[in-house]
């Protein structure tokens, strides 16, 4: 049986680990190209990996409307909304001092 890149990637991030380090580096290239689509993309992928687009927006706390807009880059999340659908990826927001060039 064949698999899609999207069926084998979603398997793959169901590991707490792999999906660390997949959003660990979008959220490097994010910081390079400051390209939110490719960010937003991303998290389109962690969420899906985990179910139901609808079951995470509620658990979240954010309309399933909202996040499907977010998630499609035809809106931007505040700062409060980022921060609750990293709780529910089980992520926390946090600011580290810049890396010395």
């Amino acid at each position: 049986m064949t698999r899609t890149f999207e069926e084998f990637l979603n398997e793959d991030l169901k590991s707490s680990q792999d999906a660390l380090s997949f959003f660990q580096i979008v959220i490097e290239e994010y910081l390079e190209n400051n390209d939110l689509s490719y960010f937003n993309r991303a998290l389109d992928v962690l969420i899906k990996a985990q179910g139901s687009v609808t079951a995470f927006a509620k658990n979240a706390g954010i309309s399933r409307t909202h996040l499907y807009k977010i998630l499609k880059s035809k809106s931007e999340p505040k700062l409060s909304t980022l921060k609750s659908i990293l709780s529910e990826l089980g992520y926390k927001l946090t600011i580290a001092p810049k890396k010395a060039a």
